[in-house]
């Protein structure tokens, strides 16, 4: 199972992935409800979500920004 850490500002969550087979929109969803899970905002806030590309020249990496773990 794969998890990727989505952050927050200086806050950071981690999403269980599955096996990779999770969509952008089902992860940004997860990350956003997570994020609001910690800092005890109700389900029904609204929370801006701005999504940046991720500078892969720059430092020569071909993934999704964040950490990915994979765990068995």
């Amino acid at each position: 199972m794969m998890k990727v850490t989505v952050c927050f500002g200086n806050i950071r969550v981690i999403v269980p992935c599955g096996n990779g087979d999770l969509l952008i929109s089902e992860l940004i969803e997860k990350a956003i409800f997570r994020y609001k899970k910690a800092i005890n905002k109700v389900s029904t806030s609204l929370v801006a979500v701005i999504i940046r590309p991720f500078p892969r020249a720059a430092h020569g990496l071909t993934g999704v920004e964040g950490t990915q773990k994979k765990t068995e």
